[in-house]
């Protein structure tokens, strides 16, 4: 008898013990302690051709980021296409203008939705673009991860 009220007994301690800590998890989820938008830092990823500078994601749908060229021959014929995690995308107006290494550019996508002031989104960035003296398109991708603002 005394082995079964040893286990029943440690059974009871231990279940407790994690009733407990499931209940303080709970509480700080619940008021907002453990939450991804806090933890989760505004980011711009960029790639060896394209420096992120700065970036903003407004409420109406409207994306900006300011690009850094790190390609020596310099790009023209540059086209983005904006993308979410939520299947919505923009695409920009071709650019015949010329960008030489260092020149920065502004790229605006309107993607055709509204976002929540302060959620945290994720926009994909595709930027298609030739070399100058070139023939090939070619594209790499900036991924943005931002508070949306109010617009």
């Amino acid at each position: 008898m005394s082995r079964a009220q040893a286990a029943l007994e440690f059974l009871t301690t231990y279940g407790w013990a994690i009733l407990i800590v499931t209940v303080m998890i709970g509480a700080l989820a619940y008021y907002g302690v453990i939450n991804p938008k806090n933890l989760v830092q505004e980011n711009c990823i960029g790639t060896a051709n394209f420096q992120c500078v700065d970036h903003i994601i407004y409420s109406n749908g409207t994306v900006q980021t300011i690009l850094r060229v790190n390609i020596p021959e310099g790009i023209t014929n540059v086209q983005a296409v904006c993308d979410d995690t939520q299947g919505n995308t923009a695409t920009t107006t071709p650019s015949t203008e010329q960008f030489n290494q260092d020149a920065t550019m502004i790229v605006t996508c309107n993607i055709d939705t509204t976002y929540q002031v302060g959620d945290l989104k994720k926009i994909n960035i595709d930027i298609t673009y030739k070399k100058i003296g070139g023939q090939f398109n070619h594209t790499d991708t900036i991924t943005i991860i931002g508070k949306v603002q109010q617009s």
